[in-house]
């Protein structure tokens, strides 16, 4: 059937004697716009070859469209999504307006254009969603879907209206089974856990105003550390509440791309029918017009071209369609570590600096990149340190599924420049000097992992938070990170100390450290404390540094795990901050941070 450019009413009454196959596979696509066709052949229960016939039927029929990112490294998928014909098809098979079925279910053009930024994190969710519905024998039938789940109630505790919004609710059932509730929480580990705790604490209020058990959270992260910083999460809200805590099913992408535990699965069940969850949208019949009448526009042209009258919006959402997962992986290096050297910026990419350039000017020429300039920073421009523009801001926050403002106040996204100065870049600018000695730790361990895997081990920078996600009240770390070492994942908290830093500013960051420690407020974030690395500019800052750590921890029961070296030590040894050049407080005999299984920390 040749394309309809512009369809008219006898067109979707041609078209909606469609075989029922085609029509369920329609409406999967009405409800999942943005599916890949082996997502879809999961979800649909049916042979690849079958599903491959059905989707060029509805595609020559104009039916459904596809746009193509590329969003996966390699070959990326055609993703798809109906047209206005496929819309006003199944809304003459569902007897509704379809108008307004667009807007119910988010199908208008400015709906789908708002998803193309936000497309790493809604893959994501359709990615867990695939697993979920893999997990049991016989055909997945999806039952509900809604992202995001948005629920305003009152609770008996509470006397005022409670908000509380999940990323999504959905309901599965299988040939023969019972069905399946979830609330499904796809953690990227972009984002601070912090994002997350209104969801775990509205629920919490949630389950105590329908007087009985919501469906459980199923949760994807990416390593065993962030898992166990969830689970403590859950527990503390519910320690705070007096309550029992949310079920929860938590696992990592990595064990989860081998297969969700039927057995797991089946605990998830969904009990009895509770009204509350279900959204019901009471929505106008739909009204038959002349047959040569054209059905009215809700998506209109392609997503890529330009239509008239657009939002400004929209040239960000055709921009994100562009983007390679290098780009957006750029992005959100550099918004949350804004001022990186090109040279860094090539380390943490796992790149040679001739391909890192040009990808940075491409992003520059985009108008999401910009080099800071002299007249900002002086001398240090030569460095060519670069930060993000207010749209490569946007783009940043909206591909961890956040709004712009969350990802700045929780997430320490920071740049725009100066006439769009975002989050802390004054102070960043202000304290330059530290700014970039403190990623320049950050970036040496990642080098010195990439060096140590190509030697064949397993060494890997896993996590790196800036000082905003690391910092809690007056505790303020200069960062955060996790580095896997002989499979083994190990914490720590990093400062930077320059010759400027006086006695009394380290005195006032230890006493902060030993309050979080002592006060047992670190327990909610980590297994247990972590280890502090303190770097120095000069030896002489270090023994300051030292002699402070030393006398904050006399008298104390167990002093906090320090250990302070010198930037100088770091660059100067082949194993770098690996190597045996730390000092302990109270110790002259410089030793390892992390020791292999078998040799002693003071070993050479």
């Amino acid at each position: 059937m040749r394309k309809i450019d512009r369809p008219t009413w006898h067109d979707v009454y041609r078209a909606g004697e469609l075989l029922d196959g085609d029509r369920c596979l329609l409406l999967l696509l009405v409800r999942l716009p943005f599916l890949w066709q082996a997502a879809i052949r999961q979800l649909y229960g049916v042979a690849r070859t079958s599903i491959s016939r059905r989707l060029e039927r509805l595609e020559s029929a104009g039916l459904v469209t596809t746009i193509q990112p590329p969003f996966k490294r390699g070959h990326s998928p055609q993703l798809y999504h109906p047209t206005d014909l496929g819309l006003a098809v199944v809304g003459l098979h569902l007897e509704r307006d379809h108008v307004q079925l667009a807007k119910h279910l988010r199908l208008r053009r400015a709906d789908l254009l708002a998803c193309l930024p936000r497309l790493p994190h809604l893959l994501a969710n359709y990615e867990l969603l695939v697993h979920l519905a893999a997990s049991q024998p016989g055909t997945p039938r999806l039952l509900a879907w809604e992202r995001p789940w948005h629920r305003r109630f009152r609770s008996p505790s509470h006397k005022d209206e409670v908000t509380i919004t999940a990323p999504i609710y959905t309901t599965i059932a299988w040939d023969g089974g019972e069905a399946v509730s979830a609330f499904l929480v796809p953690d990227l580990t972009t984002v601070p856990l912090d994002v997350y705790h209104p969801l775990i604490s509205g629920l919490q209020v949630f389950r105590e105003a329908i007087d009985g058990d919501a469906p459980p959270l199923l949760i994807v992260t990416q390593h065993e550390h962030r898992a166990i910083a969830w689970r403590k999460s859950i527990e503390a809200v519910a320690r705070q509440r007096c309550e029992v805590p949310l079920t929860a099913w938590i696992t990592t992408w990595e064990a989860l791309r081998t297969g969700l535990d039927p057995a797991a699965v089946r605990t998830l069940k969904s009990g009895k029918s509770i009204d509350a969850l279900f959204q019901r949208v009471p929505l106008q019949p739909v009204s038959h017009s002349e047959s040569g009448k054209p059905i009215r526009r809700v998506i209109g042209e392609p997503l890529a071209i330009t239509s008239r009258g657009e939002p400004e919006g929209a040239r960000l959402s055709r921009l994100a369609l562009e983007l390679t997962p290098t780009d957006r992986h750029l992005l959100d290096l550099i918004g949350r570590h804004p001022f990186l050297p090109s040279d860094s910026l090539a380390i943490l990419s796992e790149t040679n600096a001739k391909t890192l350039r040009q990808r940075r000017n491409r992003l520059m020429a985009r108008g999401l990149l910009r080099l800071a300039g002299a007249d900002e920073i002086g001398d240090l421009a030569k460095r060519e340190l670069v930060e993000l523009t207010l749209d490569g801001l946007k783009l940043a926050a909206a591909q961890q599924g956040l709004t712009l403002m969350t990802a700045v106040h929780i997430g320490g996204l920071a740049g725009g420049g100066p006439k769009d100065s975002v989050g802390t870049r004054p102070v960043l600018v202000k304290r330059l000097a530290h700014t970039l000695g403190t990623d320049a730790v950050f970036v040496h361990m990642a080098l010195t992992a990439r060096r140590r895997r190509a030697a064949g081990w397993d060494d890997e920078l896993v996590e790196w938070q800036n000082r905003t996600v690391a910092s809690r009240r007056h505790f303020r770390p200069a960062g955060y990170g996790i580095y896997r070492y002989h499979g083994r994942l190990h914490d720590f908290f990093l400062d930077y100390g320059r010759s400027t830093i006086s006695v009394r500013d380290c005195i006032e960051k230890f006493a902060t450290y030993y309050a979080y420690r002592d006060s047992r407020r670190y327990e909610r974030d980590y297994l247990e404390f972590p280890t502090i690395l303190y770097v120095t500019t000069d030896p002489r800052t270090e023994e300051r540094i030292l002699r402070t750590a030393a006398a904050a921890g006399a008298g104390r029961v167990q002093a906090l795990p320090v250990l302070v070296t010198t930037w100088d030590r770091i660059i100067g040894d082949r194993d770098g901050l690996l190597g045996r050049i730390w000092l302990k407080p109270g110790s002259d005999q410089r030793c390892r941070w992390l020791v292999a299984p078998g040799l002693s920390p003071l070993a050479t």
